[in-house]
């Protein structure tokens, strides 16, 4: 097949879940279709990222980001209509690169990634269109919503009720659309053209660790550090768990692992020496292959997780609020521990800790859940499948 993808983000590298996701797609993609990318870059790629997503595709277009004020952004999107992610990535230039692509190519499929892309194609093309949602991020809003106070409590009640009205008017316009989840899913809506397409792990690069290699009583938290939810769920859990854990355990220390951290994490931070911000590392395998327990103390969020995963991958036994889980198929004390309350968080981390047996096994299960579900060589093929869906749709 000849596939123009396009993504809202240069997938390398692959820093947030959409590059992740967008990165491992290209690859295995391209060994067996011809692949163009156009994306937006909001900086000139290094040279060696250029290289690699080049090794992956046929041709490589990249088109200016620009970014303005909060002022301009919310403006924007009342004024358009549109969620304000959604209007945030409406570009002229990138309107005409798209149709110059279209002039000049043929394509099979056209791959668009995320909803803030789609006005690009709400326009029917004479090309089968497959849309990956990814997540709910109506979801998203309203659990953001919901832990938000003062002016942003009113930005994302509107980009919550903008965003699920938008969503199910995408899956009614594109031949096919995807989310990583059944929940994604059921909240957007049970339309027949809307598939799952799960979230996978490299697992050759994250290898499984055997419990013996751990630092003793350490915990980690992996992804990145501006997202909301992330820096949501890590603050809660400094605020209301760790002090419970600590209690018990006045040597346990915990590695946030992920870039850019965000200033209101920085700041709790200081103020114990326990807590240990990494910031960018260049293998997130190796912080979770050497800590205790993994922790996913989410109180907001969408979609499926890399962080559950990739720490089952790596057989790094871990305590997830049901956020947490993020739309991952696992069972309370067969792949992980589910834990809501800081009382209960704690309590279950503590469990861990001195359980040997619990430990072995939740990694054993939770790294044979990976390998059997949650690999990006299935979620390509059932990537393939969807393209096949909506090619037969335009017959």
């Amino acid at each position: 097949m000849k596939i123009l993808f396009l993504a809202p983000r240069f997938p390398y590298p692959p820093y947030k879940g959409d590059q992740v996701r967008a990165y491992h797609h290209l690859r295995l993609l391209s060994q067996r279709h011809r692949v163009t990318l156009l994306s937006f870059d909001d900086a000139a790629p290094h040279t060696d990222a250029t290289d690699i997503i080049q090794s992956f595709c046929e041709r490589v277009v990249t088109v200016p980001f620009k970014t303005i004020s909060m002022v301009g952004w919310f403006l924007r999107g009342v004024a358009s209509g549109y969620p304000f992610q959604t209007a945030l990535f409406q570009s002229r230039a990138m309107k005409n690169a798209v149709q110059t692509l279209l002039a000049q190519h043929e394509f099979d499929v056209i791959h668009v990634q995320l909803a803030r892309m789609a006005p690009y194609f709400e326009a029917n093309p004479r090309t089968p269109r497959v849309i990956d949602l990814v997540d709910a991020l109506s979801v998203n809003m309203q659990r953001r919503h919901q832990q938000e106070r003062g002016p942003m409590w009113l930005a994302t009640w509107l980009e919550w009720r903008n965003m699920q009205r938008y969503e199910r008017f995408i899956c009614q316009q594109f031949e096919r659309a995807t989310v990583v989840s059944s929940s994604d899913r059921s909240a957007i809506g049970n339309f027949e053209n809307l598939h799952i397409n799960a979230n996978g792990v490299d697992l050759d690069k994250f290898l499984f660790a055997d419990q013996t290699q751990r630092e003793p009583n350490s915990l980690v938290f992996s992804g990145n550090m501006r997202y909301f939810p992330n820096v949501n769920g890590v603050c809660w859990f400094i605020q209301h768990v760790f002090p419970r854990i600590k209690h018990h355990l006045p040597n346990m220390r915990f590695y946030i692992v992920g870039t850019d951290p965000h200033p209101q994490v920085l700041q709790l931070a200081r103020h114990d020496p326990h807590i240990i911000v990494t910031g960018h590392v260049d293998s997130v395998a190796a912080h979770l292959s050497r800590a205790s327990i993994a922790v996913m103390p989410m109180q907001a969020g969408s979609g499926m997780q890399f962080k559950v995963i990739e720490a089952m991958a790596c057989g790094t036994p871990a305590v997830a609020t049901p956020f947490g889980i993020g739309g991952v198929d696992v069972q309370h004390g067969q792949h992980l521990l589910i834990a809501d309350t800081p009382d209960d968080f704690a309590m279950q981390v503590q469990r861990l800790l001195t359980d040997v047996h619990l430990r072995t096994h939740l990694a054993t299960q939770g790294r044979h859940l990976v390998e059997t579900h949650y690999t990006w060589d299935r979620s390509i093929e059932a990537l393939e499948a969807v393209y096949e869906m909506a090619i037969r749709d335009r017959a």
